[in-house]
């Protein structure tokens, strides 16, 4: 009994280790959902991870210009008026953030979250490359709600809509100084179903973003559609790790990594 307990030790250490290595080795990660398993009618459930994410947005920024009727010269045309020139222009931004997710259940369908984290946030696009130190501010909230609890036959079934914000201060434009503010408000809802088979469950599920935000006077957008998969093991009782991937926009590859815990 006793060495049986030093195998399955040594066997959740290794785990661990290999989840460090995951964690530290992929480049690009989404948030960790938390899954649609069984579970009973009150209790709390926190999730660690680092989190690196890769997004398309779009900056949008407006001016106003003359123009004349027929487009004659002013000299020559007695008609003008203003119009506005509106212009877009696509960037790619980063972040990566540790955060700490907390869900706490009331009952077997609701389950509340808050999260927060410490963001770092990157712009790159048009041979430029925007970045800010490791001093923002993530922070989220939401709610998940369980349409079918898992049984032993059947699959779990949940929901979820929440509401992220960013805050970040950009310090630097291709390595000069500069002060500037980024803030986003992202919301988003999925569906996913999930199946616990003895320490091991696995889920995937869909997901829908809306970004908007402000970057310096100029509007920030980006939607997205997500694809994910997800597998968990627990290595001790009530503790253990988690991994999911995710197919954002048909066209990135995201991953994530963390340890949970539910009591």
């Amino acid at each position: 009994m006793k060495q049986d307990m030093i195998v399955k030790k040594l066997f959740g250490l290794t785990i661990v280790s290999f989840y460090s290595i995951l964690l530290f080795a992929y480049g690009y990660t989404s948030e960790i959902v938390i899954s649609a398993d069984r579970n009973s009618a009150t209790g709390i459930e926190s999730v660690f991870y680092y989190m690196q994410s890769e997004q398309d947005i779009d900056i949008e920024t407006s001016s106003q210009q003359e123009a004349n009727v027929l487009n004659l010269p002013t000299g020559v045309s007695t008609f003008s008026y203003t119009t506005t020139v509106l212009e877009k222009y696509e960037l790619k931004k980063k972040a990566q953030a540790p955060v700490l997710k907390f869900s706490k259940r009331f009952g077997q369908k609701f389950h509340p979250y808050l999260k927060l984290g410490i963001l770092k946030s990157e712009l790159e696009g048009y041979d430029r490359n925007w970045e800010s130190d490791s001093n923002g501010t993530l922070a989220g909230a939401g709610m998940k709600y369980v349409l079918l609890q898992d049984t032993v036959v059947t699959p779990a079934f949940a929901v979820n809509i929440g509401v992220n914000y960013e805050n970040a201060e950009i310090k630097k434009l291709n390595m000069t100084d500069v002060n500037l503010k980024l803030k986003t408000t992202e919301i988003e809802t999925s569906l996913w179903v999930s199946k616990k088979i003895k320490p091991f469950e696995v889920w995937a599920g869909f997901q829908l973003s809306w970004l908007n935000g402000s970057f310096e006077g100029t509007d920030v957008n980006g939607d997205s559609a997500s694809v994910l998969f997800g597998l968990s093991y627990d290595f001790l009782k009530n503790i253990g790790i988690t991994v999911e991937l995710s197919l954002i926009n048909l066209k990135d590859k995201n991953f994530c990594s963390g340890i949970k815990a539910g009591f």
